[in-house]
């Protein structure tokens, strides 16, 4: 037993990576808080999935034309330094929109503006972060210490909607935003004193056309970035606004019941993480398998949610879904990639968490405006599960070969 725990939680002996830990959980505790209360003030000012689209794409248009030059700067750069001036641009952004909430009159296009610079600096951000956390540990622990940072990723976003619907209650978005830029400073200034494993030595100098070709030809990678494409333009849009209208309006919900009600999906995925961590699959990949066909149940059963107690367990059952598939790609693309590639395929997950899916939620949250929240969800759940397998079975025969490779071990 004791063995056991020793390999799961093997990153948690490195200092560093105890800081980083535990400084980043308190940053996303505030992004989340940040992101829960720019969508209550988008529904409040217009009630429509569309505006909430509206301003997630403003965010993406830099991210889509800037963040694989960002992940480029990262493979030929200092990562720690870079990533000390994105979390202090970023932090002093924030801060600017909480003074702005303050003293001013939102709307909805000042935070389309404040998201067009967030989109910026997360292009170059993004890649970074991957970059310096696999370096906080030795080789052998990658796949442990990912899969950690995912459990607090997941429990900011647990706790974050619920600071956010308290605060919001009580003082406004002003104090909820300056909570958030507050961690982005703290994450900067433990940045500055993080030691990093060194970085090992490039095979050779990585240019864009052969690290496209690097990327389509190595089919284990072409599938995971594939699948993770297909969620974002089907799945991720559908969370970030239609799930959020749906239940904000039909169930008639208060800036703290609204807050409560999206712990659930966090502490589904929580649950995820910190199974995830303790199964420590051999291939992360197999993961998919069984998140696929949940989320597409779940998505199934929202839509005819009777009660918000039902609405909640349901999105819980989405969260940890949905956790399995992500967890599983994203794990997966970072044990699976060359080291001279690896501020690359950062920089492509990074694409599809803030392009590929804000980019899809303005016309995914303007179809839902259209027929309806429940009609949007019901197809975008069959779209997506059957375009995931006939993904999968491109990739078929990849698969095959791989398992008898590994049945000779």
């Amino acid at each position: 037993m004791s063995t056991f725990l020793s390999t799961r939680l093997a990153p948690f002996k490195n200092k560093n990576f105890l800081i980083f830990f535990f400084v980043r959980t308190l940053s996303l505790v505030g992004r989340w808080s940040h992101e829960l209360a720019r969508s209550w003030i988008i529904l409040e000012l217009t009630g429509q999935s569309s505006a909430l689209g509206v301003v997630m794409l403003a965010g993406a248009v830099p991210v889509t034309l800037l963040i694989l030059k960002g992940g480029a700067l990262v493979d030929r750069s200092d990562a720690k330094k870079l990533m000390f001036w994105t979390q202090l641009a970023m932090g002093a952004l924030v801060l600017s929109l909480a003074l702005f909430c303050e003293w001013g009159s939102i709307q909805i296009w000042h935070l389309a503006v404040f998201a067009f610079i967030e989109g910026v600096i997360m292009s170059y951000d993004s890649p970074t972060f991957q970059a310096v956390v696999v370096r906080l540990v030795p080789k052998e622990d990658f796949q442990q210490a990912m899969a950690i940072n995912s459990t607090n990723f997941h429990f900011g976003r647990m706790l974050g909607p619920f600071v956010a619907g308290v605060v919001l209650n009580f003082y406004g978005p002003s104090v909820v935003f300056l909570f958030d830029g507050l961690g982005f400073i703290i994450v900067a200034i433990a940045v500055r004193f993080l030691k990093l494993y060194p970085r090992p030595e490039r095979a050779h100098k990585v240019d864009q056309q052969s690290s496209l070709s690097y990327f389509w030809h190595n089919k284990k990678l072409r599938y995971q970035i594939g699948q993770l494409t297909l969620a974002m333009i089907t799945i991720f849009p559908v969370y970030v606004t239609v799930l959020k209208t749906l239940v904000a309006t039909k169930f008639g919900l208060t800036a703290q019941e609204f807050g409560n009600l999206f712990m659930f999906p966090a502490l589904g995925s929580m649950i995820g993480s910190v199974g995830f961590a303790v199964w420590k699959p051999k291939r992360p990949v197999v993961a998919v398998k069984l998140g696929i066909p949940l989320i597409f149940f779940f998505f199934q059963v929202i839509s005819f949610a009777p009660t918000v107690l039902f609405a909640g367990i349901t999105m819980f059952c989405m969260g940890f879904s949905s956790y399995l598939m992500f967890a599983a790609l994203t794990v997966g693309l970072q044990l699976d990639v060359d080291e001279e590639y690896r501020g690359r395929v950062s920089a492509l997950v990074g694409l599809a968490f803030g392009s590929i899916g804000p980019v899809a939620s303005f016309p995914v949250g303007y179809f839902a405006d259209t027929v309806g929240e429940e009609i949007t969800l019901r197809v975008a759940g069959l779209v997506f599960f059957l375009m995931s397998v006939i993904w999968y079975l491109f990739h078929l025969s990849n698969f095959k070969k791989e398992n008898r490779v590994l049945s000779k071990f």
